[in-house]
């Protein structure tokens, strides 16, 4: 069974890891030895892993609580197939490095992960500029467009990235399912929906943060 111990984080160290910051490559935070929690309480996982992914810096992992309820989901829906399952927990995004240190990096709350079985799902993930960008869609729905969570993992930590789309930022963007994630001349591209439109969104990185640069209807 997994224990996640919680820090209390000093605004000091907060500032000196802002997202006012750019450079050519990202530049992620110093991996703590304990795990800070984004709950601000201590935490009782499972003792396994809903999904996974490996990288060239260690782990991306999504543990869920202990209390987390699977069924089946008994028949086509937008959310899958007849055959596939839900997961419904809280679920904790955690990076493990080299030396087994872990931080936690993101939290959800009451969330519904959908797989076609019951073995952890793969975390897909791309290179950007040497580190590495993780990226999960909890449920791939084929009615429309999705949350999508990304996470940048590097020799110094790891941390998750949000969007700004004009004056907000959120943690998640919209990705529709038939379309993966990809990089294109160092912007990071997705594609959405809007109404019964698609578009397709092109994003630069500033620090912890990807920045909406160019937004235009697809054929």
């Amino acid at each position: 069974m997994r224990r996640l111990c919680v820090l209390i984080i000093l605004a000091s160290a907060l500032s000196a890891c802002g997202r006012g910051h750019s450079s050519p490559a990202p530049s992620v935070p110093e991996t703590n030895t304990s795990l800070p929690s984004a709950t601000g309480k201590a935490a009782t996982t499972a003792s396994w892993d809903r999904a996974a992914g490996k990288g060239k810096y260690g782990e991306l992992l999504i543990i869920p609580s202990e209390d987390e309820v699977t069924q089946p989901l008994g028949a086509p829906s937008c959310m899958g197939g007849e055959k596939d399952y839900s997961f419904m927990s809280d679920y904790y995004v955690v990076f493990k490095n080299g030396e087994g240190e872990e931080q936690e990096v993101g939290y959800w709350q009451d969330a519904t992960i959908v797989s076609s079985n019951t073995e952890p799902r793969e975390i897909q993930k791309l290179d950007w500029d040497g580190a590495d960008l993780f990226y999960f869609q909890p449920v791939k729905n084929t009615c429309r467009a999705d949350a999508i969570y990304f996470y940048l993992l590097g020799e110094k930590g790891a941390y998750q990235v949000s969007f700004r789309v004009g004056d907000n930022d959120y943690d998640q963007f919209s990705q529709v399912p038939q379309v993966e994630p990809y990089i294109d001349k160092g912007k990071l591209v997705l594609e959405s929906t809007e109404g019964d439109k698609t578009y397709r969104y092109k994003f630069s990185l500033n620090g912890k943060t990807f920045i909406l640069e160019q937004k235009e209807e697809t054929a």
